[in-house]
């Protein structure tokens, strides 16, 4: 039998990974409406400065290998697209918490990627050019609910 304060820790420890597992079940549909209206927010001035340009003609695959998920984002027209499928010129791949540390700037992007604890595969080149970017972010420039939403996930997961 378990102690009472191993069950909470067991809880606190593995429930949030557990929850966010379950965002495979989620029809794709949704998945792909709530990460373009996201992005859009997120990359609004990129966009309108033409710094996702480089996208025109690439797909980029991100994989959080834990959580055995991935999406393709590709730009158009400056817009952001995810597919549940494509040909991917690029992948950005890792475990959730290290995409979490990327975000929520916990953790200098050029580390995580040094230390392979994110990886770039494929055309490394459109990659770096998107890590660049990530990491020109000001998080405070973010829309209130994403900022909130980061500050949550590093509370849960970090």
């Amino acid at each position: 039998m378990f102690p009472p304060l191993a069950i909470k820790q067991h809880i606190t420890h593995d429930l949030p990974f557990f929850l966010a597992k379950k965002v495979a079940w989620v029809p794709f549909r949704l998945q792909g409406l709530v990460l373009e209206t996201a992005l859009q927010q997120v990359f609004s001035e990129a966009l309108r400065d033409g710094d996702l340009d480089f996208l025109e003609n690439h797909t980029i695959r991100i994989s959080i290998d834990d959580l055995n998920l991935s999406w393709y984002f590709s730009c158009r027209n400056q817009r952001i697209k995810v597919h549940k499928q494509s040909q991917a010129s690029t992948t950005i791949r890792g475990k959730l918490e290290e995409f979490i540390r990327l975000v929520a700037r916990y953790e200098d992007p050029d580390t995580l990627f040094f230390q392979r604890r994110l990886i770039i595969e494929g055309n490394t080149e459109v990659g770096l050019e998107m890590k660049n970017l990530l990491d020109s972010l000001d998080p405070d420039c973010l829309p209130l609910p994403i900022r909130k939403s980061i500050d949550l996930a590093v509370k849960v997961f970090i």
